[in-house]
């Protein structure tokens, strides 16, 4: 979903690059989602598990090998990426809300750029 949020984003900006504010708006939300995602992702630990039935050996061996390389190495810094990466684009947000609030202070709101666009 997070995907085809991202391309339809990319899609619609290439249709209406001057729909500046789509692109940190979406990229916010889609990383917040993503952040918000990580925790049952972290807290579903282990990840791959041995078969009942299955020599306990080798495989309960290769399976904490790769319980740890998908902990450790990926879930362990995707959260500080899309943490980081929402700041940023909060902080890119920030004067799209800026000038909507002050054209909603000042008397005319989104309502006539909608109506230049359509």
């Amino acid at each position: 979903m997070l995907l085809a949020a991202g391309i339809a984003q990319r899609a619609l900006n290439l249709a209406r690059p001057s729909w500046n504010a789509l692109l940190p708006a979406t990229r916010l939300f889609i990383n917040a989602v993503a952040l918000g995602l990580q925790y049952p992702m972290i807290r579903s630990y282990p990840y791959v598990v041995v078969a009942p039935g299955a020599p306990a050996g080798a495989h309960a061996y290769v399976a904490h090998a790769f319980n740890g390389s998908i902990l450790w190495g990926v879930l362990s810094w995707m959260w500080l990426y899309h943490l980081i990466s929402a700041g940023i684009f909060a902080w890119y947000c920030a004067p799209f809300l800026r000038r909507a609030a002050h054209g909603l202070l000042r008397g005319s709101g989104t309502g006539d750029t909608l109506k230049e666009i359509l």
